[in-house]
């Protein structure tokens, strides 16, 4: 077998780092607390992005198949409409429902929830929202997050 294909001898080494996102992160006991809520009560957008950059890229990809989703925003790609734009407007409208979200619903489906509201406000009010979706990476950008 290649070095390629073999596991990890300890597979279970590996997984704790995650497992202790999770429930640092993730999945905190209420809306009020961990990460997610001490930068919801403090008004911390970049505080709320930073905790939530490790689920970024999965994120990323499931907005891209969302887009294919609907063949008129699919054409608009490139074109007026950017994955980043819909990916910052599911942070944006996550920080502002945070402490309304239900705590059963595990943080990654519930973000993903939230995908079709932010790409149909991109839809209908491109300007508006893509300046907001601007505005929240200056912001990131600014304070030296990449």
């Amino acid at each position: 077998m290649s070095k390629k294909n073999q596991r990890p001898k300890n597979a279970g080494d590996l997984a704790t780092p995650l497992a202790d996102r999770d429930r640092a992160v993730i999945a905190p006991a209420d809306a009020q607390s961990g990460i997610l809520g001490e930068a919801i009560r403090s008004g911390d957008y970049r505080a709320f992005r930073m905790a939530l950059s490790a689920d970024e890229e999965r994120l990323r990809k499931r907005v891209g198949r969302w887009i294919q989703r609907y063949p008129d925003a699919e054409a608009r790609l490139g074109h007026g409409l950017a994955i980043g734009d819909v990916v910052e407007e599911v942070y944006l409208n996550a920080f502002e429902s945070y402490s309304r979200r239900p705590m059963e619903v595990p943080l990654h489906e519930w973000l993903d929830s939230l995908i079709d509201r932010s790409l149909k406000m991109l839809l209908h009010h491109p300007e508006k929202e893509r300046e907001n979706a601007s505005f929240a990476r200056t912001v990131r950008e600014i304070r030296g997050e990449s």
